[in-house]
């Protein structure tokens, strides 16, 4: 796990093995606060040297799996959860066309 801060804002990166796929999450936390603020805050995500553009905290799935395809990680599926425990968000990213044990994203 690889954690980066923000601001007051922290981002993990964790990573486990779901059905043969590798499955990595990026975690937000006390990222609602920052939303609720309206304070525009982003993050950015690399793989293998390849950054994203400036992500939003409140980034949808589908716009996430779209920016990591940009970046070359292949074909992700992504899902989001809010955790108020954390007052942020979970982002789950499956990797559904590399497979095997997959260098780390990074904030």
């Amino acid at each position: 796990s690889s954690t980066a801060a923000i601001g007051s804002t922290s981002v993990e990166f964790v990573f486990e093995a779901y059905r043969g796929y590798e499955v990595q999450s990026v975690t937000c936390e006390k990222c609602l606060g920052a939303v609720a603020d309206d304070q525009e805050q982003s993050f950015r995500l690399s793989y293998l040297g390849n950054a994203t553009t400036e992500l939003p905290f409140t980034i949808t799935p589908s716009a996430l799996e779209a920016a990591l395809q940009e970046i070359g990680v292949g074909e992700v599926e992504v899902s989001r959860r809010t955790d108020r425990n954390i007052q942020g968000y979970e982002w789950k990213i499956t990797f559904t066309s590399l497979l095997g044990d997959l260098p780390l994203l990074q904030p």
